[in-house]
């Protein structure tokens, strides 16, 4: 559906030869009568609704629908609200011309003339009253060339009259034969004056013969060709309302059975004029009327809804509702085209602030309008956009208080507008960006032709990216790897010194038992006389305090009841703890000598004692004779416990070496997967490059050099030099120039460069770092400069390994070329390369690259400068009319060929009032205000068109 306030040409669905009940001879339905006129009229308007027209031809056979006609207007004014639409109606009539066999003469009206002057023309056209006579209808006595000078007469102010077709009245089966006389006899069609006919089927369905006689090509046959194209409309000449068969299809002769879409700005005699005479851009018939809609919702592709701009310096408030095709931009120099056309590309944010590639030129005039929209703190500038699916958001460019200005997106909270805004399929040329697309010295052709692939080439960036990703970590892993190798080596070399100590140690094992065991016996007996010793003291301890803490109770002194008997009592009882004390002491001295007889004062406890007290000397003249240290006897299970740790470690650290190695082997296949992504990206380009060279008819010829691109290829070359003062890195630049050449002629040399050839120049030179073979002018440039291969070989594996590595994950860039053939097949006008082509000639070529493919909308500032007029009518013209069917044209032009011949939807036509530019006229050229905008800036004035035309004797 076209957004509200859009001014431009649409698509209305029209039926321009309808019957009402007020013919009676024809009409199938209920009879029309006094007192039925209303309702008969509601329920006609009511069945015109349902079938979804918009347009509809009143064409009672000689007018008989005069009376008919105001009712039925008012029907349709009254359903106009419940139907949400209105529907335009065309008062006409119907009637018999006197042309050999006679044929039918549709004439319609615009809606606004009066009926009486529709019936007069009637009479001038040579039916006479009454229209009915004997019950037959009466006949014009008028040829055809007569009618169509009286109903398309051009009144004084220009427009015709009303507008002439000859309508189809045999039976549909004549399309299917080659007998194009059975049909209308020739000097009646070939009157250019005629504009018309009315047909039952879409031209593509027709015999071979009525296609060539529409077509008018070269095919056709010369007597039946005509000058221009005639258009041809559908129809339902219905005689009843609604009426479906039980196929659910329209029957004939019922209303919805035919139609015809028409694009207009709104319904007139002059737009349907233009529609016929430019019938393949406005006119289209509907194969299937069951499975057909609206033209417009077959377009899917994303466009610019609108554009609203408030508050900018020099400009007064605009908002442009866009087209969906092709839209034009017109006005004088100051008036504000440029500033609408860079505050769409600002809000878009296709600026090259995102990486975009601009020139210098177009980037200053970026800059010059940024800053003129700057100028006004207030200043907005909105942008709706619809994507292909259909979602729509609202760009703004805002302007801040401080003057500094940014982009959001209205009503969403983007966790990433740059990569937002970078998606967005739009694309912005500029005159200066179109010249330096296929300039010498700015090549920017390559990322043109990548626009036509994007989603295809950011597929392969992303896989691109992966493997790129991948091999960096391999890359990284292979350092860890050369670290592990390291502490295996390590690992080794202290699991053989640990266990040539264990092995030493074994030979001592006797020894060390028998040491072991003296000294065991040694403590034996330290620990036995420490515990004679300990025992005695501590029982002699326990058993003092029984007689040094006893008091006497002193019993009768304290006069206690027989105190003598108890002072006697206690005093027996110190007597017996003095007796225990004793006893207690000959008891601890009789366990120590029992001891001591036992252990010390045996004959063999003299020698015991010698060897215990020997037994260190005895084992370090054992351990010194053997080479070992004491020490390590003592460490023996800490250095077998070290030694198991070693291997455990050892074990681990060889697993992940294998680990390690089973990664770092995987790096020839990511290479290849990588340069095969490589090699994918330049065959997708060629693939472009063929289509585009196919759609532009073989104009040019776009040749793509794999990796061949000197200035990618030089930065990443050089940057593996460090220091710059040995040798080879004096040569490196120079060296790296050869090897670029040498890459390039193995390229060629290769047959299609299969996959697995020519994998890139990083591969190359990794291959002969292997010990592949090298060309000889590669060591003979060398040598030459006394620089050694294994000069080469030690900066690239030795000191500048990383930065090899880096390298080698770079894509030299593809190059590309264009050959621009003449028109007149004369030869080649010349090539890019070797700058012989120009200004115009290159960007001839760059629009019919732009032009020739893709469905995104193309923003366009005055395309056709440096252009030959030829150019812009014979080849930019047909391009822009093929291409704004599938892709919507944003254009700023000064040619009136753009807008007029290429048939633009929509014309938004500037002037400056006041010093600010203001907006004219806008909408389709049917429209007479800007028509006549289209004359006075594009033509000089009508009075100048007219002059030029008078001096071309046209």
């Amino acid at each position: 559906m076209t957004q509200n306030g859009y001014k431009g040409m649409r698509w209305f669905k029209c039926d321009l030869q309808m019957q009402t009940p007020a013919d009676a001879q024809h009409w199938q339905g209920k009879p029309l009568n006094e007192t039925n006129a209303e309702a008969i009229a509601e329920e006609y308007a009511r069945a015109c609704y349902k079938a979804g027209l918009d347009v509809i031809g009143i064409t009672d056979h000689n007018f008989l629908s005069k009376e008919f006609i105001p009712v039925l207007r008012s029907a349709l004014d009254r359903l106009e609200g419940e139907y949400g639409r209105h529907i335009t109606l065309f008062p006409g009539y119907e009637m018999e011309a006197d042309v050999g066999k006679g044929i039918h003469v549709l004439c319609l009206f615009d809606p606004d003339t009066e009926l009486e002057t529709i019936d007069h023309m009637l009479t001038e056209c040579g039916v006479s009253h009454p229209r009915v006579r004997d019950g037959k209808l009466v006949k014009s006595t008028k040829r055809l060339p007569e009618i169509l000078s009286i109903a398309q007469k051009v009144q004084t102010d220009g427009k015709w009259r009303g507008i002439v077709i000859v309508p189809h009245v045999f039976e549909d089966s004549l399309f299917d034969n080659e007998r194009l006389n059975d049909w209308l006899q020739q000097e009646e069609y070939l009157n250019l004056d005629l504009l018309a006919v009315e047909v039952p089927k879409p031209v593509t369905k027709m015999s071979q013969n009525f296609q060539k006689l529409f077509r008018a090509g070269d095919d056709c046959l010369p007597e039946w060709k005509r000058k221009r194209p005639i258009a041809t409309i559908m129809s339902s000449d219905n005689k009843k309302l609604v009426e479906n068969g039980a196929d659910g299809r329209p029957t004939s002769n019922s209303i919805g059975y035919r139609y015809t879409w028409i694009k207009m700005s709104e319904p007139s005699i002059e737009s349907l004029r233009q529609a016929f005479m430019d019938h393949e851009s406005r006119i289209r018939l509907p194969d299937d009327v069951v499975r057909d809609v609206n033209p417009t919702e077959r377009e899917h592709h994303a466009r610019i809804l609108s554009i609203s701009i408030k508050n900018a310096a020099f400009l007064q408030d605009h908002e442009i509702q866009f087209s969906q095709n092709l839209n034009c931009i017109i006005g004088g120099r100051g008036t504000g085209k440029s500033t609408i056309l860079e505050g769409m590309r600002l809000a878009l944010g296709k600026d090259g602030e995102k990486g975009q590639q601009i020139d210098d030129d177009t980037r200053a005039k970026i800059d010059r309008i940024r800053e003129l929209l700057n100028r006004n703190s207030a200043t907005e500038v909105r942008v709706r956009w619809r994507s292909a699916a259909g979602v729509e958001d609202t760009l703004l460019y805002k302007v801040n208080a401080d003057g500094k200005s940014d982009v959001s997106v209205e009503g969403r909270d983007m966790a990433d507008l740059a990569s937002y805004l970078e998606s967005l399929p739009v694309q912005f040329f500029s005159q200066q960006q179109i010249n330096q697309i296929t300039s010498k010295t700015g090549n920017m052709l390559l990322s043109l032709l990548d626009d036509f692939i994007r989603d295809r080439l950011t597929q392969l960036d992303q896989e691109e990216l992966e493997v790129r990703n991948e091999i960096r970590r391999i890359f990284a892993l292979a350092i860890q790897l050369e670290q592990v190798e390291s502490d295996i080596k390590r690992l080794t070399q202290e699991i053989t010194e640990r266990t040539r100590q264990i092995e030493a140690l074994a030979s001592l094992q006797d020894n060390a038992k028998r040491h072991q065991d003296l000294t065991k016996a040694g403590a034996y007996i330290k620990r036995l006389r420490e515990d004679v010793a300990g025992v005695g003291n501590q029982v002699i301890r326990a058993a003092s305090g029984l007689t040094s803490v006893h008091a006497a109770v002193d019993a009768a002194a304290q006069g206690w009841p027989e105190g003598a008997w108890f002072d006697q009592a206690d005093e027996q009882v110190r007597q017996a703890k003095d007796e225990l004390m004793s006893q207690i002491q000959a008891a601890i001295d009789h366990y120590q000598r029992r001891i001591n007889n036992v252990v010390f004062e045996d004959t063999i406890w003299a020698d015991i004692e010698r060897l215990i007290a020997g037994a260190d000397d005895e084992f370090r003249a054992a351990c010194a004779k053997k080479g070992i240290s004491t020490e390590d006897i003592t460490r023996v299970q800490e250095i077998n416990q070290q030694l198991i740790a070693k291997k455990g470690e050892l074990t681990r650290k060889q697993s992940e070496q294998k680990r390690l190695q089973d990664e770092r082997d995987q790096l020839p296949t990511l290479f290849e997967r990588l340069h095969n992504l490589w090699r994918d990206v330049y065959q997708a380009r060629q693939t472009i490059a063929e289509e585009i060279e196919g759609l532009t008819q073989e104009t040019i010829d776009l040749q793509i050099e794999f990796s061949a691109e000197p200035e990618t290829f030089s930065s990443a070359w050089n940057k593996v030099i460090q220091d710059g003062r040995p040798r080879v890195a004096r040569n490196w630049s120079d060296f790296g120039e050869l090897v670029l050449k040498v890459f390039n002629r193995k390229f060629q040399e290769t047959a299609d460069c299969e996959i697995g050839a020519c994998l890139s120049p990083w591969q190359m030179v990794d291959d002969w770092l292997n010990g592949e073979k090298r060309p000889e002018d590669i060591d003979k440039f060398l040598a030459e400069r006394g620089v050694q291969f294994a000069d080469v070989q030690s900066l690239l594996r030795d000191t500048s390994r990383d930065q090899w590595q880096n390298v080698r994950l770079t894509r030299v860039a593809d190059k590309a070329d264009l050959i621009l053939y003449r028109a007149d097949n004369s030869g080649a006008a010349g090539r890019i390369s070797d700058g012989s082509l120009s200004d115009g000639q290159r960007n001839t070529a760059t629009l019919a690259m732009i032009l020739a493919k893709g469905d995104t909308p193309l923003v366009f500032d005055q395309p056709e400068d440096e252009l030959d007029s030829n150019y812009i009518y014979g080849d930019l013209v047909p391009m822009l009319r093929r291409m704004k069917l599938k892709r919507q044209v944003i254009v700023v032009t000064h040619n009136a060929n753009v807008p007029v011949n290429a048939d633009a939807e929509l014309v938004y036509a500037l002037e400056t009032k006041n010093g600010r530019g203001s907006l004219r006229a806008q909408g389709g050229i049917d429209q007479q205000p800007v028509t006549q905008a289209v004359l006075e800036i594009m033509e000089g004035s009508e009075q100048a068109f007219k002059r030029r035309g008078e001096k071309y004797h046209f």
